[in-house]
């Protein structure tokens, strides 16, 4: 069944009917139902479930609460972008409570608001209910206008070149936080763009959490106010000291404006990569468990004061150990000083047992051993599988049944633009673990392609109406892979392989760029999942699958979004298009120009006008 262009709507949410106006007259057809309605019901599992019915006179839309009817809506406008309607009553329900994505927050101007709404839209459109903004040093306090001098300053130093932040994080004898400098872009963004930013969300049915990263990753605080750090002679200090009488005045100021301007039912305090641990004069020979869950304990209590739950990562309370044996998370973690083994930092592990239950853990250890997940459970946590990949998580549908699983988040640790989410797979993941959400068995090749199916579509309905020439080509280029994170940034200039040269009869030339990673990419790039776990792989290959979790590829979905893809011939190809200019001409294909420098190949495999609706 599908709708037709005119068909008559009744009970749309709101905020989406627009959006169905405009749908139903680009994709709808002539033939179709006419009657889209929207309806509430007591008859559904789930508050966030919705039926979707159809008949011969259209479609209705059931759903067990307001958000279930926008959720049913996205379905249609889905279904509508794609092309692809179910003929046959279906109800929908999800299997996990938080379905989300963290994010930093975007750059402060026009074109950022966009990038983050857009984003937000994706989310909508597949489903999600949970936004995680890491605020840090760019987000505008007016209590502290010192923490925002020196965040811009600090950025403007780390963020000179890609991967300058990596050097400077490596040079030292200890153990460091990665670092956020393209939080923001690397600005300050004002408490009225952030408010408009959470109005958004909140219209469709998104919790907004904002991260405030405290004790640990407080470089952001520390440029001002270096007279906290735990560790005096680190030139870039990450790490406060929770003694310094002057830590937790200013700590709490912070948490004020964040609850006055989120109004959030829960905040994230990160906590997570502490590593300077009873370090300085005041800390020195205390215990390092006991540290940790005393400031934890105040930050708890400070929160839930004020009616706000809180979370953290938490992988310091796990006795955590690699494959190969080295400790990591709240084990003892040693490294190598001068030749000779020194513990680097005490095991915090046996905090565990000294915190409040109600303290919700984000659990990002879930790929280190599918285990750990039974130590928060034993231990009275809830937990979210925070930093997933869903497509490498072994086990599943066992492990969505925990009684106190709450859901996932999946995580971009870099910039918020479309570019750099596309290129660290979030848009894949976003619509990959949407099946997986609204339970589907972790069957990797059907959400795979679902996925590319989904955002392809997404994105060029995205682009809007029009002329488009779509191309299919691979490359022999093969570079190596690593996601835009921890001060790595996107360099399209540097990624250009060249362009496609088109053109017409009269001698009119189009050139089309070809950019490695954004649709394009490697064509030695695995296609199909490993699903043997606990298997260690050739470095060389991209293949993420060194701890407990199936052996996916992710170079694989760097192009999801402007590509799509493809497997021809068992070599990987990826689909993209580019608009053509509306002039009635008809362009043939002059061939592959490349940019200085680069000796590779680029091959164009089939090429065809598509009329984008």
């Amino acid at each position: 069944m599908k709708l037709a262009s005119n068909a008559v709507v009744n009970g749309a949410p709101a905020v989406v009917a627009d959006k169905l106006a405009e749908y139903l007259n680009r994709f709808g057809d002539p033939d179709g139902g006419r009657r889209l309605t929207f309806a509430l019901t007591d008859q559904l599992p789930n508050k966030e479930a919705y039926k979707i019915q159809p008949d011969p006179d259209g479609i209705t839309v059931l759903g067990a609460s307001e958000a279930g009817l926008f959720f049913g809506a996205q379905r249609i406008l889905m279904q509508l972008e794609m092309d692809k309607f179910e003929p046959l009553t279906r109800v929908y329900v999800p299997v996990c409570d938080l379905r989300g994505v963290k994010i930093y927050l975007p750059e402060p101007s026009e074109q950022g608001m966009k990038n983050f709404r857009r984003l937000v839209d994706l989310m909508a459109r597949y489903h999600y209910n949970f936004l995680m903004i890491e605020t840090g040093g760019a987000m505008e306090y007016k209590s502290h206008p010192e923490i925002n001098e020196g965040w811009v300053e600090y950025s403007a130093f780390m963020n000179e070149y890609s991967g300058k932040p990596q050097e400077i994080q490596n040079a030292f004898a200890w153990r460091k936080n990665s670092i956020h400098t393209t939080n923001g872009a690397g600005q300050v963004v004002p408490q009225t763009m952030i408010r408009e930013m959470i109005d958004y969300c909140r219209e469709r049915f998104i919790e907004v959490v904002p991260e405030m990263p405290s004790l640990s990753h407080c470089d952001y605080l520390l440029t001002r106010h270096h007279e906290l750090a735990e560790r005096q002679d680190d030139p870039y200090p990450d790490t406060v000291c929770p003694a310094h009488p002057d830590y937790y005045p200013l700590l709490h100021d912070l948490l004020d404006e964040h609850i006055a301007l989120f109004q959030p039912k829960r905040m994230h305090l990160g906590h997570d990569e502490y590593y300077s641990v009873a370090h300085c004069p005041r800390c020195k020979g205390q215990s390092a468990p006991e540290i940790y869950a005393k400031d934890l304990k105040k930050c708890r209590d400070y929160l839930k004061a004020r009616g706000v739950e809180m979370m953290i990562w938490g992988e310091k309370l796990l006795n955590s150990h690699l494959p190969d044996g080295q400790g990591c998370g709240g084990a003892d973690v040693y490294g190598e000083v001068d030749g000779k083994k020194v513990l680097l930092t005490p095991a915090i592990w046996p905090c565990r047992d000294m915190l409040d239950k109600d303290i919700q853990i984000m659990h990002w250890y879930w790929s280190i051993d599918r285990e750990y997940d039974k130590v928060y459970q034993d231990s009275g946590f809830q937990v979210m599988f925070g930093n997933i990949r869903s497509s490498q998580i072994p086990e599943w549908e066992k492990r969505i049944r925990a009684s106190n699983f709450m859901g996932t988040c999946c995580s971009n640790w870099g910039a918020s633009d479309p570019v750099t989410l596309q290129r660290n797979g979030i848009f894949f993941e976003i619509a990959y673990t949407h099946y997986l959400h609204w339970g589907h068995p972790n069957d990797f090749a059907p959400w795979r392609d679902a996925a590319f199916d989904g955002v392809y579509s997404y994105t060029n309905a995205l682009a809007g109406p029009g002329r488009y020439m779509e191309v299919l080509h691979r490359t022999d280029e093969a570079r190596p892979y690593h996601t835009y994170c921890d001060g790595y940034f996107v360099e399209e200039s540097v990624d250009l392989l060249g362009h496609h040269v088109f053109r017409s009869a009269d001698g009119q030339e189009l050139r089309f760029p070809v950019k490695y990673g954004t649709n394009i990419s490697s064509s030695k790039a695995k296609f199909d999942r490993d699903d043997t776990s606990n298997q260690l792989t050739d470095p060389e290959l991209a293949l993420d699958c060194r701890r407990d979790t199936y052996g996916v590829d992710i170079q694989l979905f760097e192009t999801a979004g402007q590509g799509r893809p493809e497997m021809i011939d068992g070599v990987l190809a990826a689909r993209t298009r580019y608009p053509l200019p509306d002039d009635g001409k008809e362009y043939a294909y002059a061939g592959f120009e490349p940019v200085a420098g680069f000796g590779g190949k680029v091959e164009l495999l089939s090429c065809q006008v598509v009329i984008q609706k």
